[in-house]
């Protein structure tokens, strides 16, 4: 390409702020990986509906030429379609198409050599619409990048980005307040988006479990290239550093159906906070994680008893047979058996002044008792029950916040998520 025809686009992109923020959701979802549909939706709007020679330079500058996909490509095969459909939308509009997109477009013909993993998600997250409050620690704008593998039978289903883990991670950003300066510990920590953003808004210690070893590789993997130290060791508390920016992160091994064997280690991990995304699919693996999360739960019920009226939400549990109802897409879970306990969880608006947005998880820690926060799509309401009668079995509340704790739409350019198909639990014993 005439070097000064590129200089001359160049000049041309466009500069007014909603140019720009089209722009950076077209980058945003590339990194991502959205469906080949969706980024060609969002080119489409960069060039008010057309691809032209303008849009393709940008698509070849602030997606393909990125700096971060340089570095931590998209799997290969998915930028191959990507880079193919905005060819053929250039010459279906009746546009002049870049040569140097064909030129890349021919590099992805010739062979490479197999990743095993497959390529990397990148996801931006933003802070700008943020709750101004005083009471907020502070966010700025940033990505988490994650290796993940091609398909799920390569890199099983650790190695993978999951819709529930999305939304956990817009829950933490959004109630950052309640998991900054916590001990957190995650189950099932799979590729390791949830553990680097408890890192970012400073969670004391994080705890990421998996029980695949290979998950558990890869999860060290994407800590490593996010810039997150993983100790080989637990530190003693008085002896850690007392930099803002220390944050104690280890990644361990927790096999559910074993850990019975393991309890005092378990015990001794003492989280404050444990987190769980898409847990709950396998019914075979339900009395384990129930057995895990009893222990988890109630490692502080020896030292510390709870006040009168700490657990005032223990008066609402979730109903042993919950409703279902039907829309559009099948059968999902009702909200009706937990209407009763949601005025226990009211929040205006997240990071708001009033009194009611004080959460009854600050009255479960007062009392030295941890919490924990699942988030699950809705699949099989079966497995769902099941799940819920087992828990509630054992002894563990469990709450639906799904209405009262929808998060700010922090991750940009995703436009796949249906936010409205994952549920959101809190459980304590």
């Amino acid at each position: 390409m005439d070097m000064q025809k590129y200089a001359m686009i160049d000049e041309e992109e466009p500069t007014s702020s909603s140019s720009s923020s089209s722009v950076l959701l077209l980058q945003a979802a590339y990194r991502a990986m959205e469906p080949f549909s969706l980024v060609l939706a969002f080119a489409r709007d960069v060039g008010k509906g057309v691809i032209s020679e303008q849009v393709q330079d940008i698509f070849m500058r602030h997606c393909l030429m990125d700096e971060v996909c340089r570095k931590f490509p998209p799997i290969r095969s998915y930028a191959m379609r990507v880079l193919k459909e905005v060819l053929l939308a250039a010459e279906q509009d009746g546009c002049e198409v870049l040569e140097s997109l064909y030129e890349e477009y021919l590099c992805y013909l010739l062979p490479c050599k197999d990743n095993k993993f497959g390529g990397y998600k990148t996801y931006t997250y933003a802070a700008t619409n943020q709750s101004q409050t005083q009471n907020l620690p502070s966010l700025k704008d940033g990505v988490v990048t994650i290796r993940i593998s091609s398909n799920i039978l390569e890199g099983g289903t650790g190695c993978y980005s999951w819709p529930a883990g999305l939304l956990l991670t817009e829950l933490i950003f959004t109630y950052r307040d309640l998991f900054t300066a916590k001990s957190c510990l995650e189950l099932g920590s799979g590729a390791g988006l949830v553990g680097v953003s408890l890192a970012r808004i400073q969670a004391s210690k994080v705890v990421l479990t998996d029980g695949d070893l290979i998950t558990l590789s890869n999860l060290r993997h994407n800590l490593l290239i996010n810039g997150i130290n993983v100790a080989e060791h637990e530190i003693a508390d008085n002896v850690k550093e007392t930099s803002e920016n220390s944050v104690q992160v280890l990644c361990k091994q927790l096999c559910w159906e074993s850990a019975f064997r393991n309890k005092d280690e378990i015990h001794a991990i003492d989280a404050e906070i444990i987190l769980g995304a898409d847990l709950i699919y396998d019914p075979t693996t339900v009395p384990d994680l129930v057995s895990v999360l009893v222990t988890l739960l109630s490692s502080r019920r020896a030292s510390s008893k709870p006040k009168s009226g700490d657990f005032t939400n223990r008066e609402h549990p979730v109903s042993s047979e919950v409703k279902v109802s039907e829309d559009s897409n099948g059968f999902w879970l009702s909200q009706e058996p937990y209407q009763s306990s949601k005025h226990q969880e009211v929040r205006e608006h997240p990071g708001s002044d009033t009194k009611d947005s004080v959460c009854s998880l600050t009255k479960c820690n007062r009392a030295g008792f941890p919490v924990a926060y699942f988030t699950t799509a809705k699949r099989n309401i079966k497995t769902l029950n099941f799940f819920f009668n087992t828990a509630r079995a054992a002894g563990l509340q469990v709450l639906d916040v799904t209405e009262s704790m929808q998060p700010f739409h922090y991750l940009q350019g995703l436009c796949s998520l249906d936010r409205s198909s994952i549920l959101i639990h809190k459980l304590f014993w």
